[in-house]
């Protein structure tokens, strides 16, 4: 962990951000709060009851998302019948997952098609991807 909290002077910290003017771990700080700002702020405008990720194309967007994601599990369950997906599961978190952490998230949603969230959650431990995801991400380790 810091030992203290960097705090930037200046106003316009994310454009020094993307110049690359930054050290490592201020970087790194700055993307957690970035993050952090996000999601508190989608929180608020929930709470206000505005919810913008339920209403018009998102709706829709997600709607074809969920469908295209439920076919391919559905495909991946036909051609797979014999797998033991729980077993599958246990062997992702003993075998893949430490060997994922370090990779980043972009690299894992670019080959899997995940969302960056839902990527950086599996990276952390919070959750296990469905096993028709697993020949890609072993991919990542091998490169």
């Amino acid at each position: 962990m810091l030992q203290h909290q960097w705090k930037p002077r200046n106003k316009k910290w994310p454009r020094v951000l993307q110049q690359g003017m930054l050290g490592e771990v201020q970087r790194r700080v700055i993307l957690s709060r970035l993050a952090d700002a996000g999601v508190k702020s989608f929180t608020k405008i929930r709470a206000s009851g505005k919810d913008p990720s339920h209403r018009g194309e998102a709706a829709r967007k997600r709607g074809r998302s969920n469908a295209r994601r439920a076919r391919e599990r559905e495909d991946w369950k036909r051609l797979n019948s014999e797998v033991d997906v729980e077993v599958e599961r246990q062997n992702f978190v003993d075998d893949l997952l430490p060997k994922i952490r370090d990779i980043p998230v972009r690299r894992i949603v670019n080959v899997t098609g995940l969302s960056i969230r839902y990527a950086s959650m599996i990276r952390r431990a919070f959750y296990t991807p469905h096993p028709m995801h697993y020949e890609k991400i072993e991919t990542l380790i091998s490169l």
